[in-house]
């Protein structure tokens, strides 16, 4: 089935549905349409239900002759010029106050009974009319009159078959003319769909993090707060999140994958550094990033940042699969360097002057914070943040953080380190205080804020003594 006759079969099914539920939910509460005396006055033109129905014809000759391009955004306008008029139709249902025709042959039965009996405000007849002369004249400015004329016929074919009333005519036409202005010809660029498709991408991943944590539904929260302002400009910042934590989820064993995740990365590192992308969601999500950067002043640098990152990363897979454990300057310095990466980015896509070089007291909170906080969780995937000498301390491997606890060896490298990233975490805080870019201090205010929660209460280190020797 051809990508045209889907999306005409798509838009017929959205509209029967719409269309025809609001008028069957809107039995029994409907009211008379507001109107004028004079109206009811207008004539009944019997020849005027042939320009009414022109309106289908109009539709099928679109759907076969428009291009693509123009077809689907004429479809989307008209999509949800259907929804907000069915929300209408629903809410305040109305009926024409006009007399039954005295004379009324079978055309005029067809338009009537297309019309339904509740549907009035706003025209879709109108809306649709003026949206098709639109796409029309997209399509060729030369037929401008000719669909402008018949758009304006079709409007006065509404009254003179006394379909619909004066307010019905406006609230449709000026419902018409605002997806007209705003929405009809974006939407006709391929880039309006590539965008919506990545936008989708990244509420899909947000469901998918949030299912596996609720923090998740924190951070999306918050970015949606600060993407309200300016949506456009803080587009990059959403894609940058979820394509990171999605590469993350897909490395830690957390998003399901038809090959081994370190391949699939891999392949992704190597179409980011060369420009080239699949068509696959995270390859497609990769490539918006990618353009995205172009609006940032060294996009170079930035996409060197990612790439390193994301290789950062993927170290920790291998760790997994090897069941490697590292000596604790090792670890050190791996932590350090994702959080410096990862930091260094999100500054960067927040529009921050600062960056992750002046931070180095965060950078080993966070760091902290990232062993603490998903010590349980990492453990039963394999992955070993605990350095070389405490992990073959233990006669038994820990799932647990009181198994952890009650060892010695674990105790004694844990709790200094611990001790160490609060203190460097308060020297962040205070230096984040007197930070004097606003921007920067409302990121790193959020990690400040959030990071001591983890903090684990210390044991008394002679009972854990005792229990050893007893056991």
């Amino acid at each position: 089935m051809g990508k045209r006759l889907q999306l005409c079969l798509a838009f017929s099914g959205w509209f029967a549905v719409l269309f025809v539920g609001s008028d069957m939910l809107a039995h029994g509460r409907a009211t008379p349409a507001p109107h004028f005396q004079w109206e009811l006055e207008l004539p009944f033109l019997v020849s005027a239900v042939w320009i009414y129905l022109s309106l289908n014809l109009v539709l099928l000759i679109s759907a076969w002759r428009l291009p693509y391009s123009i077809l689907r955004s004429l479809v989307l306008c008209a999509g949800l010029q259907v929804l907000i008029a069915a929300l209408l139709f629903t809410l305040w249902p109305m009926t024409l106050a006009y007399p039954s025709p005295e004379h009324n042959g079978t055309a005029y039965q067809l338009a009537d009974w297309l019309n339904l009996t509740y549907n009035l405000v706003p025209s879709l007849h109108v809306s649709f009319a003026i949206t098709l002369a639109f796409a029309w004249f997209v399509y060729r400015r030369q037929l401008k009159w000719v669909v402008s004329i018949w758009a304006a016929a079709v409007v006065l074919s509404t009254v003179f078959t006394h379909q619909h009333h004066l307010v019905d005519v406006l609230t449709g036409a000026v419902m018409a003319a605002l997806f007209c202005g705003y929405l009809f010809r974006s939407a006709c660029d391929e880039l309006f769909w590539q965008t919506a498709r990545a936008e989708w991408l990244c509420q899909k991943a947000f469901c998918h993090f949030t299912l596996r944590h609720r923090r998740y539904a924190l951070i999306w929260l918050m970015m949606m707060v600060q993407s309200v302002r300016s949506w456009r400009r803080t587009r990059k910042v959403r894609y940058a999140f979820c394509w990171a934590q999605w590469i993350d989820d897909l490395l830690d064993g957390d998003w399901r994958c038809s090959e081994e995740p370190l391949y699939l990365i891999n392949s992704l590192v190597n179409s980011w550094d060369q420009g080239q992308f699949d068509d696959n969601d995270l390859s497609f999500l990769a490539s918006m990033l990618y353009r995205e950067c172009e609006s940032l002043d060294h996009a170079m640098e930035v996409r060197g940042l990612f790439s390193q990152l994301i290789k950062t990363m993927s170290k920790d897979r291998v760790r997994v699969l090897g069941q490697e454990a590292w000596p604790q300057d090792q670890l050190v310095e791996h932590l350090g360097t994702t959080f410096t990466l990862s930091l260094d980015l999100l500054l960067i896509f927040s529009a921050s002057s600062s960056r992750a070089s002046r931070w180095n007291e965060l950078i080993k909170a966070l760091a902290w914070c990232s062993v603490a906080r998903d010590l349980e969780e990492d453990l039963a995937k394999g992955l070993i943040n605990i350095p070389q000498r405490v992990w073959q301390s233990f006669a038994v491997k820990p799932c647990t953080w009181s198994e952890c606890l009650s060892n010695t060896d674990f105790c004694e490298w844990y709790f200094p380190y611990q001790r160490d990233a609060l203190e460097n975490l308060a020297l962040a805080d205070a230096a984040v205080m007197i930070c004097d870019d606003p921007q920067t201090k409302r990121v790193l205010r959020l990690f400040t804020k959030s990071i001591g929660r983890y903090r684990v209460r210390e044991p008394r280190l002679d009972a854990i003594r005792r229990l050893e020797e007893s056991t």
